[in-house]
């Protein structure tokens, strides 16, 4: 994992205008490899930083998705839609339901009590983060909720 990481920077660095492809190339002789083989694929997976991440998401059977009727329907579908909502984090279910839960329980004083979340409080803890993320100042943004 870390002989990948390495080698892209030093390709990166040996030349600044070296595309993604040259560099994966670059990996790829570096192992011996064809880059077009499913060997270079699986070695590359394996040293994903972020694959321990993909279990946390639920992906659809391709049995679910209208354009994928040329797959195996019981197999997950491979997910290449980066845009919108993405694939549904498997907390995320069970965090709505803990809130609709408390909702449900305590009306309206949900609002201002509770943990691990308290509604009122979320708008302004949130302030600093969304200053952050567009480069302002935390008087210069509101979030309206």
């Amino acid at each position: 994992h870390y002989f990948i990481q390495s080698n892209l920077r030093m390709v990166a660095k040996a030349n600044s205008s070296v595309s993604p492809a040259e560099s994966l190339q670059a990996i790829a002789d570096s192992q011996h490899m064809n880059l077009f083989t499913s060997d270079f694929a699986e070695y590359m997976d394996g040293a994903d930083p972020l694959a321990r991440y993909r279990q946390d998401f639920h992906y659809p059977l391709n049995s679910t998705i209208p354009a994928a009727d040329l797959a195996d329907p019981d197999e997950e579908c491979i997910y290449l839609c980066g845009n919108s909502l993405g694939l549904c984090p498997r907390a995320g279910g069970l965090l709505v339901e803990e809130e609709m839960k408390r909702w449900r329980e305590t009306g309206v004083v949900g609002w201002f009590e509770g943990q691990p979340r308290q509604w009122a409080s979320l708008v302004e803890d949130a302030l600093g983060q969304l200053a952050d993320l567009v480069g302002a100042e935390e008087s210069e943004v509101m979030i309206m909720s």
